[in-house]
């Protein structure tokens, strides 16, 4: 498995594809989150928690992030459109890493893309307890202009104490909220109630939106940005550009 997941690595055996995130408030587009894939497991979790295991887990996730903001800036720069916002994922241990500053550094200077315009995105997959040194690094990333965003909150490692010790400016509630969300009153008002606890500088988005009626729901009780299957799958840029507009109309996006 370590040499099969090390030509991944080297060879690029892998690509990424983009589902849009859009914002509800603005009916428009927000930006982009990449997302790994590979043909030797469909299920990119695995593939993840097989580098862990076998110690190359910084190699591949700094890999997809390259690949991932190469693709992106080529396709927007040759678009001449302006770059919405490029949300990548990362596990804790990956932005940890001693030379993960230097290796984003370095990506950026090679592209268009600013940083202002990345959002760096924690994976709830990996657990961390030295949340000292990790809200340092964090704090050093969004010096440089990135944004933070914590994944999935609800599931896994994604808690309201990470919310309080790391102080992500972007929050992703977990797909289970917006799965029946227009006819589920309690998760309406738990949503509403995190929403307004926030600072007015934190960013929300409801992951897994499959129904018009979820949609409805989320865009009432405030919700302002959206992504899910209802509004665009993960795809190839040019695919997802070319669904843009029809999205947009179908939904009064």
């Amino acid at each position: 498995m370590v040499l099969t997941l090390s030509n991944i690595i080297t060879n690029e055996k892998f690509w990424n594809v983009f589902q849009p995130v859009y914002d509800l408030k603005n009916d428009t587009l927000a930006g982009y989150e990449s997302l790994f894939r590979c043909d030797f497991d469909s299920n990119p979790e695995l593939v993840f928690y097989h580098a862990k295991k076998t110690g190359i887990l910084y190699e591949l996730d700094t890999a997809s992030v390259k690949r991932s903001i190469r693709v992106f800036n080529e396709y927007f720069s040759q678009s001449n459109k302006s770059f919405p916002y490029l949300s990548v994922n990362l596990y804790p241990s990956t932005i940890k890493h001693p030379f993960f500053i230097q290796f984003l550094h370095k990506l950026l200077e090679e592209v268009e893309l600013p940083p202002e315009k990345v959002i760096l995105e924690i994976n709830e997959a990996e657990q961390n307890d030295d949340f000292v040194q990790f809200r340092k690094v964090l704090h050093d990333l969004k010096s440089r202009g990135f944004l933070i965003a914590m994944d999935d909150l609800g599931k896994g490692n994604s808690s309201l104490k990470m919310v309080l010790e790391l102080e992500p400016q972007i929050i992703k509630f977990d797909r289970y909220f917006s799965m029946g969300l227009s006819k589920n009153i309690k998760k309406q008002r738990l949503l509403q109630a995190i929403i307004e606890f926030a600072q007015e500088d934190t960013c929300f988005i409801l992951e897994g939106i499959e129904t018009e009626e979820d949609l409805a729901a989320a865009k009432s009780i405030g919700v302002q940005f959206g992504q899910g299957y209802l509004l665009g799958r993960p795809e190839k840029l040019e695919d997802c550009d070319r669904n843009l507009k029809q999205v947009i109309s179908s939904y009064n996006l």
